[in-house]
């Protein structure tokens, strides 16, 4: 029999540096072990500090995902003491989580994703990129870069409306235990509109059809490395005085909506490349997640804190 080791290292394209170990047999994967190689240690810097310090200290694993990790802190520190959270703090809290959500799939798909499958500029940061598979016809290659380099705008605008109600971005400084630390101006609610007007019309008229054409162009990485469905979710957003999570069934959908939801729903029926079937989904949750805003904003201008 004969047996083979194969080791990436590092895998590239995300936070800190991870590697790979696969035992071949035959052809086959036989075990394979992953782990990570860059020591952070945030349990150790925490040691012997404040509780409500882990809201900030937490949100510096990462310079792209901050705000989920201050979110974890915050929603513990809201059980431990017990908190009841306003109406209006829990909903400027899930904006801004929102916020965050879009220019993180923003740049997962474009940034991380996208090089794998589109010819980029011979320049920097793009030199030594891997061709061996690259299918897209010049036309349709010369796109998606241009929409590559729209993508930065687009997670830089959803970071902006983080900004305007977490006072920066990332490691933002509002939504803390308790509630939230900056009020919701009719004027900071206003530019929020017109940012996510801007994003709306970036996915709608970009990353949707970027997803639909690497979906089809790379049909065949659908059934490459397929593994038994075992998901599991906690829910995501948080709503009522305990934060609890939203199960989906208060929702209200305008016709508007709907019409959104079923175009981002159309994209999970189509077969696509490896990062495709998690990137449809992610286009979904990005529909999901404008609406949600836009819904949300509305209203907050006059209402009371």
């Amino acid at each position: 029999m004969s047996r083979k080791f194969v080791m990436f290292s590092p895998v590239t394209r995300l936070s800190g540096l991870l590697s790979v170990e696969v035992t071949m047999e035959e052809d086959v994967v036989a075990e394979a072990n992953v782990k990570g190689t860059l020591f952070r240690g945030f349990e150790w810097i925490m040691q012997g500090r404040h509780i409500r310090d882990a809201i900030y200290m937490t949100q510096r694993v990462c310079g792209i995902c901050s705000m989920a990790h201050g979110a974890c802190a915050s929603y513990l520190l809201d059980d431990l003491y017990d908190n009841e959270i306003s109406e209006n703090g829990q909903l400027l809290r899930n904006i801004m989580y929102a916020s965050d959500f879009l220019q993180n799939h923003i740049r997962h798909f474009y940034l991380f994703s996208m090089p794998d499958f589109v010819r980029m500029p011979d320049r920097p940061l793009f030199q030594g990129q891997d061709l061996s598979d690259l299918r897209l016809n010049p036309r349709d290659n010369e796109t998606l870069v241009g929409h590559y380099f729209e993508a930065i705008k687009a997670a830089q605008e959803s970071h902006q409306i983080l900004t305007l109600f977490g006072g920066k971005a990332p490691h933002q400084h509002s939504f803390v235990e308790g509630g939230v630390a900056v009020a919701p101006t009719a004027d900071k609610i206003n530019q929020a509109m017109a940012l996510i007007d801007n994003i709306r019309c970036f996915v709608r008229d970009r990353m949707v059809p970027d997803t639909d054409l690497l979906a089809r162009v790379y049909r065949d990485y659908f059934s490459i490395g397929v593994t038994p469905a075992r998901l599991i979710s906690f829910g995501l957003f948080r709503f009522g005085p305990k934060t609890k999570p939203f199960c989906g069934k208060e929702v209200c959908w305008t016709k508007a909506d709907l019409a959104w939801w079923t175009q981002a729903r159309s994209m999970r029926r189509s077969p696509g490349p490896g990062f495709g079937y998690r990137e449809s989904n992610s286009t979904t949750r990005i529909w999901v997640i404008l609406i949600a805003i836009t819904r949300v904003l509305k209203p907050l201008v006059g209402r009371p804190g």
